[in-house]
């Protein structure tokens, strides 16, 4: 029995391992040398398929999102990407019926962000739907800005990143779902700016802001509370855009010191910046940096120019 014990646990082992070094390669690829790895992709789907998504080995999502990462690099409108929705939808589906607030479920996010960002066809979107819909009810129904975030069901920041892809690349499907959701979209705009306290990247909270500011015109415009809370936001990313030079170079610092003591994964620039990307209008994701960082300065400036016409007189 101990042999055998031994013998699983270094199978195991050697198994992280392999996957580990799997998810290396498709982090570091390039999209000229992927043709093998975009077409190893529906044998492992598959593989994934028959296991319950409280079962799949940890690592299994993160190699499907930088699949996905990889899929739109190599085809910018992630044609081939839209036969395999169903199976990564089922996944995805399993993950946020079991633990909500686990790295799997984030990842389904994650997934699903993209999935939706590259929805091409009515199908694909109607797919997608099918679980965003029960998501943006749930949130509606149960988010308070005045609770601890600890007390939601899911993670927040990559929930708000799929509602403001949603608006970002289905605008009209986005307005449409949420005014079928919401009894008033004056208040839930105005729960999407509170929302913005919880978010540290300026893409994410610009990008929520905009969301909101669609919502707020569907909704009448926006009273007084509205503008306040949507102008001190403003004011609180053009703050954060401009301390970003000195807080990058200690991120950068740390990340080297942290190098030198232990080996890691390679970061994830491609799939990092896709999901920005999957948030924003199609001129801003030139400033997509190879590092997977974005030109935030061209973000503030994209959100100003959306917050102004809308000001009240």
């Amino acid at each position: 029995a101990c042999s055998l014990g031994d013998q699983g646990s270094s199978s195991a082992t050697i198994f992280d391992s392999g996957c580990v070094l799997f998810i290396g390669v498709l982090r570091t690829v390039d999209s000229g040398q992927a043709a093998s790895l975009v077409g190893f992709f529906p044998q492992l789907l598959e593989h994934y398929s028959r296991s319950p998504g409280g079962s799949l080995h940890d690592g299994a999502l993160d190699v499907l999102v930088e699949y996905c990462a990889l899929f739109v690099e190599v085809a910018p409108g992630a044609e081939p990407l839209q036969r395999f929705y169903g199976p990564i939808l089922q996944l995805c589906r399993g993950c946020l019926e079991g633990a909500q607030k686990d790295r799997n479920c984030e990842l389904s996010f994650a997934l699903l962000q993209i999935l939706l960002a590259y929805a091409g066809t009515p199908e694909a979107l109607a797919q997608v739907r099918e679980l965003m819909v029960p998501l943006l009810n749930f949130w509606i129904a149960n988010y308070s800005p005045q609770a601890p975030p600890s007390t939601f069901r899911y993670p927040l920041h990559p929930l708000l990143q799929l509602f403001c892809t949603w608006h970002a690349r289905h605008p009209q499907d986005f307005r449409q779902q949420f005014k079928v959701a919401a009894s008033s979209l004056a208040q839930v705009a105005l729960l999407l700016v509170a929302s913005c306290r919880l978010l540290r990247p300026v893409v994410a909270r610009a990008a929520v802001l905009d969301a909101a500011l669609a919502l707020a015109k569907d909704g009448g415009g926006g009273d007084s509370t509205f503008w306040r809370e949507v102008l001190q936001a403003c004011g609180e990313v053009i703050a954060s855009a401009s301390r970003k030079g000195a807080s990058m170079l200690l991120v950068q610092t740390l990340q080297a010191l942290r190098s030198s003591l232990a080996t890691k994964l390679p970061v994830p620039a491609r799939s990092s910046g896709q999901l920005q990307c999957c948030m924003l209008p199609q001129e801003l994701q030139q400033g997509l940096r190879g590092d997977g960082t974005m030109d935030e300065a061209a973000v503030v400036r994209w959100l100003v120019a959306r917050l102004a016409p809308g000001l009240p007189p």
